[in-house]
């Protein structure tokens, strides 16, 4: 091949590879704004499971404190206020 035949075949490249080269561009920048979105979602997905995990051990604490508090009640002999409804209720019953 001599120069002369080597131009014009450069030249009939060089659109497509322009495309080409364009289309890896814009490629490249929208994998860019798509990574950007997922960091934002991952680092409001980790607010969000941090936020349901603070919330969480708050109802755990109150639920153990509610538990706790019924056990000793419970262990101290003390009489339990439903005892005292059934015992109003019972006459109710009897009579009926």
């Amino acid at each position: 091949m001599n120069e002369s035949q080597i131009l014009p075949i450069a030249l009939a490249s060089f659109p497509t590879m322009l495309t080409v080269l364009i289309g890896i561009l814009i490629n490249n920048s929208r994998l860019g704004d798509v990574n950007s979105r997922i960091d934002d979602l991952r680092s409001h997905m980790d607010a969000r499971f941090d936020d349901m995990r603070v919330t969480w051990q708050s109802e755990l604490r109150r639920v153990e404190e509610v538990l706790d508090a019924r056990l000793s009640t419970l262990k101290s002999g003390e009489p339990r206020i439903d005892s005292g409804i059934r015992a109003a209720a019972s006459p109710h019953r009897a009579s009926t």
